[in-house]
C-alpha cells in the first residue's frame, strides 16, 4: 500500500545494514491528549519510519497499538525527533525502521 517510486525503495536501508544503528539526538514532546487512559503500566505506539538522510524523521505507517487515544500524540512526537543521519559505507542514506514507542501511563 505504499506508493514510493522504485528509485526510493533502493534507497531505503534496515537499521542492521547500516554503519551505526542511528540514534536519537532530539526526541520531540509527547503531549498527552486530554482523553488519554489513565492507570498504571505503560501503553505502546509501534510505528514504522523512514528515517532521512538527514535524521529527520517521517512515519510512513502506525503497525500496533494498545491505545488509540496515544497514536496521533505518538506520531507528532516521533515526526518531531531527529535522528544521528543514517549513513551505509560513508554515504548518507534513507533507511527504514520499526520504532515501538513506549508510553508510560499516568
Amino acid at each position: 500500500s505504499t506508493t514510493e517510486s522504485v528509485d526510493q525503495l533502493e534507497q531505503l536501508f534496515g537499521f542492521g545494514e547500516l554503519d551505526e544503528v542511528p540514534y536519537l539526538t532530539r526526541e520531540g514532546r509527547f503531549r498527552y491528549p486530554s482523553n488519554a487512559p489513565r492507570g498504571r503500566g505503560e501503553a505502546y505506539v509501534r510505528l514504522l519510519v523512514i528515517v532521512e538522510k538527514t535524521g529527520e524523521v517521517m512515519v510512513q505507517e502506525v503497525v500496533d497499538f494498545s491505545h488509540r487515544e496515544f497514536v496521533v500524540p505518538a506520531t507528532r512526537m516521533a515526526e518531531d525527533s531527529r535522528f544521528s543521519p543514517p549513513s551505509r559505507n560513508g554515504q548518507a542514506v534513507r533507511s527504514r525502521y520499526e520504532w515501538p514507542i513506549r508510553i508510560p501511563l499516568r
